[in-house]
């Protein structure tokens, strides 16, 4: 066949070669084994069609000439959506699903195989897109599931196999059997983030042929591409990849072995947690890598070595700590101490280390009982094991010092602060600058109690230590920052303290990021520090931008997201732009009442503000049938005498003024005052302004009875005039106009 295909009278012809993925047998070294022995050679009437997914393989058919190979890409994001939506009906999904269409093509990265699958799927079922991105996204389970679904492919000959995890792991395979080392990386890289993976994180010489063979290899089959981590060399595999070949290592049974590896890997690469500069960029480059060795679909529950696990968790945990995302840390150190108590008990530094580590998460996240009970038992512990002065003991003393602060414990607080400080002092060869965290502390404590004098003192002192020691960027001297400026603008020093504010804000979005929560806390105080000012405009400009982060970071149901909507409506309020503050507030009053209920206060509360808007913009009846909502709310809720109910009685007839309602008015103020002459007491604030409230109804209503006894004076003297008029002039008024004219 050979023979004759190369000769000139067989004719034109064209020999097509499908699925070309094995490089041993096209090139075997043995001459009698290797197929393309067998193959005719192209002449200018016979042509040649081969498809791999082998790159090298293509390469070494066409001996080395590229203009032969046709690489086929990932689809565009245009050509994703036309392979989704080609046959199928949007059905409840509507005309314009656009962006579950959009999430499900980058869930799948343009492969065609794969937007193919899923479109079979969806149309088989008569599944909404929405539904079958949900099932896909729900776990790692249901992705490979859904992935192995075979589909009916009229192109293709029955016995061969659809699904893309098929293709993928037969590809695995041959891989394994003609290359072990590209075998070991893929094993080894499925484990960790498909993003950005370092060079340096590999295992093994990662500067020797065979390493670059290997790395080669994965290219070639397109499961793999490099890319720049900064000035570093870097890998990325594809998201389907990922996923199949880490599901590869169960089918194996491997994935203890390279779970182990990751994890020590990891352990060799991960730095330590406490702040300095290359450290962070470190951090962040390697927390994608360690998290996903983390998650339970990536770490072997039989882990053989349960404490190296433990040592990664907590390492991760403190840098997601310093990072400012306290959720997952918890989750973390949580983790890190059950497998502290299971291996080591509960009197062993390192599980002491991990319950540590989960105070600290407590205080962020206020949950203060669990950090007190937590942080108690802790220093208990290492108070009996090692001592009252030693510095694991401080440092629990510390952060329990924290906990009572932010109970208002303030004497307790103080009294463990001072204890710390004076034990530390006896420390040989201590810094000053050591004192930092403690310091800080007490100055706080000294600001709640009102101590102001001494704690902007202490603080003025601890900033310029940081700034001599660490430099003006560092965040110890930033923490300093925030901390006189909080002092200044107790103290009254409003201008002082946004200056320094300002200074502090700018330097931490560039050190710590512009989305770390102690950056959005800034943020938040400075906007008050300028309401304060008042600065309406700064106020506003800060908060539309904190509101973005926060809705985008921590959803729009998040209570730190719902503060920041009510501090804009009270910027745009200020700043008398009533339609702004209203496009606000309404999805606001939503938001609570799914989250609070319609009658929970903070709901009517709003709903006041809203009232009060509406009377901003001359929508009187609006405001007068939200203020009776919020009123017979509070009556049937709280009863006719609370203080809340008589407050809404009081906004009520506030809103009668510009109806000149007075009467209406004058009846339901009487009712707030003889109520809280009962409640609260003749003498007491509410009930004199109530007082006066009526007091100035009284005048109000003089004022329109005097208004109106002019009118009819002043009718009357014309009447007088008209008739006196038409008595000398009779004859001229006949001949004017009708009544209409008067």
């Amino acid at each position: 066949m050979k023979t004759w295909l190369e000769g000139s009278d067989c004719g034109t012809w064209v020999m097509i070669i499908d699925n070309a993925d094995d490089h041993k047998l096209f090139y075997s070294k043995s001459e009698s084994k290797r197929l393309a022995s067998y193959l005719p050679l192209p002449r200018s009437h016979g042509s040649i069609l081969l498809t791999t997914r082998d790159k090298k393989l293509g390469i070494d058919f066409t001996t080395g000439n590229m203009r032969n190979c046709i690489e086929l890409t990932a689809m565009s994001a245009i050509e994703s959506e036309e392979i989704i939506t080609s046959g199928i009906s949007n059905g409840d999904d509507g005309p314009a699903d656009t962006s579950s269409i959009h999430e499900l093509c980058s869930f799948l990265e343009g492969h065609p195989l794969a937007l193919v699958q899923a479109r079979a799927f969806i149309k088989r079922n008569t599944m909404p897109i929405k539904d079958y991105l949900k099932l896909y996204s729900s776990t790692d389970s249901n992705k490979i599931d859904l992935l192995s679904q075979d589909f009916e492919d009229m192109y293709r000959e029955p016995e061969i196999k659809n699904p893309i995890t098929t293709t993928w792991l037969i590809s695995f395979n041959q891989i394994k059997v003609n290359d072990l080392k590209a075998s070991e990386l893929l094993s080894f890289m499925s484990l960790l983030d498909n993003k950005s993976v370092p060079k340096v994180l590999l295992p093994g010489n990662t500067n020797t042929v065979e390493f670059h063979n290997a790395v080669g290899t994965l290219i070639a089959y397109s499961l793999l591409k490099t890319s720049q981590e900064g000035k570093e060399d870097a890998y990325e595999l594809h998201r389907l990849v990922h996923l199949v070949a880490r599901n590869w290592l169960r089918i194996e049974k491997t994935l203890d072995r390279w779970s182990t590896v990751a994890v020590q890997t990891l352990l060799d690469h991960f730095p330590a947690y406490e702040y300095k500069d290359n450290n962070m960029q470190l951090w962040r480059k390697y927390m994608p890598h360690a998290i996903s060795v983390l998650e339970p679909s990536s770490l072997s529950v039989a882990l053989n070595e349960p404490l190296e696990k433990m040592r990664i968790l907590l390492r991760v945990a403190q840098c997601l700590i310093l990072e400012g995302n306290y959720i997952r840390a918890e989750q973390f150190s949580r983790e890190a101490m059950d497998i502290g108590l299971k291996e080591l008990g509960n009197e062993d530094e390192a599980t002491l280390i991990a319950m540590g580590s989960l105070v600290t998460c407590y205080n962020n996240l206020e949950k203060w009982d669990q950090a007190q009970t937590l942080g108690e038992s802790v220093l208990e512990k290492r108070t009996r094991l090692l001592g009252p002065e030693h510095s694991s003991t401080l440092t629990s003393k510390g952060n329990l010092a924290v906990t009572y602060m932010r109970q208002e414990l303030f004497d307790k607080a103080e009294a463990l602060e001072i204890e710390v400080l004076e034990s530390r002092k006896r420390i040989p060869g201590l810094l000053e600058s050591d004192l930092l965290s403690d310091k800080n502390n007490l100055a706080a404590i000294y600001r709640s109690q009102g101590r102001l004098d001494e704690a902007e003192g202490l603080e003025t002192e601890l900033l310029e230590t940081s700034q001599h020691v660490n430099g003006d960027e560092h965040p110890d001297t930033i923490l300093c920052m925030n901390n006189l400026s909080l002092t200044m603008y107790t103290r009254g020093r409003h201008e002082e303290a946004v200056a320094l504010r300002e200074k502090a804000l700018d330097i931490e979005k560039r050190v710590i990021g512009p989305e770390h929560p102690s950056t959005l806390a800034s943020m938040r105080d400075l906007s008050y520090f300028y309401s304060e000012l008042p600065r309406f405009d700064r106020a506003e400009a800060v908060d539309v931008s904190l509101l973005d982060i926060q809705t985008r970071l921590l959803g729009p149901e998040h209570e730190d997201t719902l503060g920041t909507m009510a501090r804009l409506i009270t910027d745009y309020m200020n700043l008398r732009q009533f339609d702004k503050a209203e496009a606000v507030l309404v999805p606001l009053i939503e938001i609570r009442t799914l989250l609070s209920g319609f009658e929970h206060e903070d709901t009517l509360l709003l709903m006041s503000s809203l009232a009060t808007i509406y009377g901003q913009q001359e929508r009187r009846d609006e405001a007068m049938a939200l203020r009776t909502t919020v009123l017979e709310t509070r009556k049937r809720i709280l009863g006719t005498e609370h203080p809340d109910t008589l407050d809404a009685m009081v906004d009520l007839v506030y809103d009668y003024y510009p109806l000149d309602q007075l009467d209406e008015a004058e009846a339901l103020i009487e009712t707030v005052i003889e109520a809280r002459k009962r409640v609260l007491g003749v003498d007491h604030p509410d009930t004199l302004d109530s007082i006066e409230l009526l007091s100035d109804i009284y005048l109000r209503q003089r004022q329109r009875r005097d208004r109106e006894q002019g009118r009819r004076r002043g009718q009357g003297r014309a009447a007088a005039r008209l008739r006196t008029w038409t008595h000398e002039s009779e004859f001229e008024f006949d001949h004017m106009s009708d009544s209409s004219y008067w």
